[in-house]
């Protein structure tokens, strides 16, 4: 009988803190349903259900995942108030940047202008230049913040326009090389061996 008493304030241990902490998410406003959030930094997707005692998420794959609340201890919130897409995109190192510079100012603008892509964003989106010198490529970063939820479908439409601009004025998207050479090429023969 003392075990079960044990088992039992256990788990209503468990449950008080539990909706002590979803009672404290709903009145801080941490996430809603309809947020897009990543939890404990493991599971991420949109909340479709939050109790006091619960929260359960769908990822990207349709899985839904059911989280104690009282398990909850970060709480990353992808579209509160607003949401930021973060564009990355190399270039060949031989480009003019003046010239890659120009082609994303065109693509940010005719962004902006379109109707509903426009809408989703508060702002033109930002070239803020070159990010990183890689081995092989210079990549440059765009961002623009957008209406919360819409940074995926934001960027995602971003990259295609920048990669059909880079296709139009003859920009090179590198990507890595890997040259095999032969043992012929190499001058040496087949099946030789050392004495």
């Amino acid at each position: 009988m003392g075990i079960i008493g044990l088992a039992v304030g256990f788990g209503a241990q468990n449950l008080v803190r539990d909706v002590v902490t979803g009672f404290f998410i709903l009145l801080e406003d941490q996430y809603g349903v309809g947020d897009i959030v990543a939890i404990n930094g493991v599971a991420s997707g949109k909340v479709e259900t939050l109790t006091l005692r619960v929260t359960g998420m769908r990822d990207l794959d349709g899985t839904m995942h059911y989280i104690a609340n009282g398990e909850i201890t970060h709480i990353a919130n992808r579209s509160k108030d607003w949401a930021r897409a973060v564009v990355d995109v190399g270039v060949a190192y031989k480009e003019d940047s003046d010239r890659v510079r120009r082609t994303l100012e065109r693509v940010a603008a005719s962004t902006k202008d379109e109707s509903e892509l426009g809408r989703a964003m508060y702002s033109m989106p930002e070239i803020l230049g070159v990010e990183v010198l890689g081995e092989y490529e210079v990549t440059w970063r765009v961002i623009v913040d957008t209406k919360p939820g819409k940074q995926f479908e934001v960027g995602r439409s971003l990259r295609e326009r920048i990669k059909a601009a880079f296709d139009e004025d003859g920009i090179e998207i590198p990507f890595p090389h890997q040259v095999t050479i032969t043992a012929a090429e190499n001058g040496t023969k087949v099946g030789a061996t050392d004495h």
